[in-house]
């Protein structure tokens, strides 16, 4: 009589039940993977619309007409400062103070050179994704369009046409300026930690916008 019990699991077996497991479980594993990366490009994705609009909306609502400049070396990004700064204005202080302050917070790391504030910078998100910003601006001034170009208004069911120098006083740069097209650029990466323009499948969106002087002063 055998009194020792053969019965229990060989080798084999359990690597059969290993197996079995790992077939079972790898396609709830990629299900769970490709949920998290959708997770996080919905993330970032949302994060570079909600900036870009930020942007925008500071540009055509917050910020002075005036200290929305035009770098004429620099025409791909825009710089903000006070025109004509007197130290002793507290007005140009409050708008100097209230520029160095929200400037770095819509663009970023990278928006302040040589004490110049740029409308381009890079930001980083809570959880390592990189996002690119840039604002660009054009000026519809009398250079662009021409002294004779004309604008038609009806007053008093008469039409009358105005030219720019009749509209408006000539800015800080000399120039009769009506309107200010603003672009603002945002671009993502979808790889944590990767700089956007290092990335060959970086994500890129535009808002344009167009921000005219309502502020009634001569600018």
């Amino acid at each position: 009589m055998n009194k020792y019990n053969n019965k229990g699991i060989t080798f084999i077996e359990v690597m059969i039940a290993t197996l079995l497991v790992v077939l079972i479980l790898l396609p709830v594993f990629n299900f769970l993977t490709n949920a998290v990366k959708k997770t996080e490009k919905i993330y970032v994705e949302c994060i570079a619309i909600n900036q870009a609009k930020l942007i925008m909306d500071t540009m055509l609502f917050q910020i002075s007409w005036k200290d929305i400049r035009v770098d004429e070396t620099e025409k791909s990004k825009c710089y903000f400062e006070v025109p004509k700064y007197n130290d002793a204005n507290p007005i140009h202080q409050a708008e100097k103070a209230y520029l160095e302050k929200i400037i770095p917070k819509l663009f970023g790391e990278g928006c302040v050179d040589n004490n110049k504030l740029w409308g381009d910078g890079l930001i980083e998100t809570d959880k390592g994704f990189k996002i690119r910003t840039r604002a660009k601006v054009v000026d519809l001034d009398q250079e662009t369009y021409g002294i004779h170009q004309d604008i038609t208004l009806n007053i008093s069911d008469n039409n009358h046409e105005f030219h720019f120098n009749e509209i408006t006083s000539k800015d800080s740069d000399g120039k009769y300026n009506l309107v200010k097209k603003i672009i603002v650029q945002v671009k993502w990466s979808l790889i944590k930690g990767k700089d956007p323009i290092e990335d060959d499948n970086a994500q890129n969106m535009y808002l344009v916008g167009f921000k005219s002087n309502l502020e009634g002063q001569a600018i």
